[in-house]
């Protein structure tokens, strides 16, 4: 009998596969908390880039004033605004560009068919002194990571909309 007891008792101890199930139960939430992290770290590098670009266009305008062709027709205004894969005729040189090529010009980083730019003065005259302008892009930003891992499951896609604006005044030197 005390063989027997012995048997049992041994079975019941057994834990061949146990860890190997319980590696592969800590293991999956581990993974998307770690793709999860990557992907977060890359939305926020792209907020940065989309940030400078926005102060850079910003910058362009109080710069050139009435010359950065803020709400020029066609080109990008409060009412209509314009992606960065709109072409620009290259003919009218770099000084005339718009406003929302620097933009896209600083935003290198992103794709350009999923950025829109918006800029506009904010009252009066463009070229005056204390003058204000408002540049606003928004960016839809894929999880690519998290994305990838879903469409194995599905067709599905995790996107983020980012959006940075930036606001400055003419400081000085009005033109005569």
């Amino acid at each position: 009998m005390t063989q027997f007891a012995h048997r049992i008792a041994g079975l019941a101890s057994r834990e061949d596969g146990a860890s190997a199930v319980e590696f592969a139960l800590i293991l999956t939430p581990l993974l998307f908390l770690m793709i999860g992290i990557v992907d977060f770290g890359l939305a926020v590098w792209g907020y940065n880039n989309l940030s400078e670009a926005v102060r850079q266009g910003a910058r362009y305008a109080i710069v050139r004033g009435a010359e950065s062709e803020l709400g020029q027709t066609g080109r990008v205004t409060d009412e209509a605004p314009t992606t960065c894969d709109t072409p620009f005729p290259a003919a009218a040189g770099d000084d005339a560009q718009p406003v929302w090529t620097t933009v896209c010009r600083y935003a290198f980083a992103l794709y350009p068919a999923k950025l829109t730019v918006t800029a506009q003065w904010l009252s009066g005259h463009p070229a005056r002194v204390g003058q204000h302008v408002q540049v606003q892009a928004t960016y839809v930003y894929d999880l690519p990571l998290l994305s990838g891992v879903l469409r194995v499951l599905g067709p599905s896609s995790i996107t983020m909309n980012l959006r940075s604006t930036s606001e400055m005044a003419i400081a000085c030197c009005e033109p005569p």
